[in-house]
């Protein structure tokens, strides 16, 4: 799907209190040895509050495994874990976000997709707030659902359990 039919199909389904508020981002930076200058970021009243970036995900790779984007699967998870994502990444969770139904959305093994479940309108104010986020849930998730709730004028609730 083309970048811009993406942005606006998953802005659509942003909550209410987000609308104009929460934007997506893309960018690539130049051709050729450039092609891992790409970056992708969200806004939430146009400050950044998350990136990904397709260099650093390369750059965190080479320092943990020795090799540029390795496909060792601890480096993987270490990298997931860490919250180090590709814009490739991103524009991947969102097209199979505005694929999803509310409730495969908020059970999605992807990070990605769980944390932009935290912004959807389908996620209504009173299954937010019956919500029990996992103490071990991804911080990226965790940051989306509070930002949410205050959005939204609801007490977050993260689970210690």
């Amino acid at each position: 799907m083309i970048w811009t039919r993406l942005k606006k199909t998953s802005e659509a389904l942003l909550a209410d209190s987000l609308q104009g508020r929460i934007e997506y981002h893309l960018a690539r930076y130049g051709r050729g040895i450039s092609y891992f200058m790409r970056r992708a970021w969200i806004t939430f009243d146009k400050e950044e509050i998350a990136i990904f970036s397709t260099i650093k995900r390369v750059r965190e790779s080479y320092e943990l495994a020795g090799e540029w984007n390795s496909k060792d699967p601890q480096v993987i998870a270490h990298l997931d874990k860490e919250g180090i994502f590709t814009r490739d990444d991103f524009v991947n969770g969102l097209e199979e976000y505005i694929q999803l139904q509310v409730e495969d959305v908020v059970k999605s093994p992807k990070p990605i997709i769980r944390a932009i479940a935290m912004f959807d309108r389908r996620l209504g104010k009173r299954r937010l707030s019956s919500l029990l986020l996992p103490k071990d849930e991804h911080q990226l998730v965790k940051s989306f659902y509070m930002l949410r709730c205050q959005a939204e004028g609801l007490y977050s609730k993260i689970s210690t359990a």
